[in-house]
């Protein structure tokens, strides 16, 4: 992340905005009310389902070698800059 990323940017300025404390203008106020809301939800709702998280520091390269395909389901595989010309791109792949 570089130094002058906001932790705003991606987010709906509208809804952080409905939960401003009685400092209105509190801007960054807001914005934690409004993280601590939604992972507070993501906590309740993930309680009572059966949810497994696998999280690899890896080369994506290597990732096949770390997957058990046979006894795992995967939603997301996310890799950060397999795209990128000077990493693995799709024609190198």
């Amino acid at each position: 992340m570089k130094d002058d990323a906001s932790p705003l940017e991606g987010w709906d300025y509208y809804e952080y905005r409905k939960f401003a404390p009685k400092a209105s203008n509190d801007v960054m106020g807001s914005f934690y009310l409004f993280l601590r809301d939604m992972l507070s939800r993501f906590c309740n709702r993930i309680r009572d389902i059966n949810v497994h998280f696998q999280l690899f520091n890896v080369d994506a390269r290597e990732l096949p070698r770390h997957l058990s395909t046979q006894e795992s389901q995967f939603d997301r595989i996310e890799v950060s800059n397999s795209e990128a010309l000077s990493y693995i791109s799709l024609a190198s792949a």
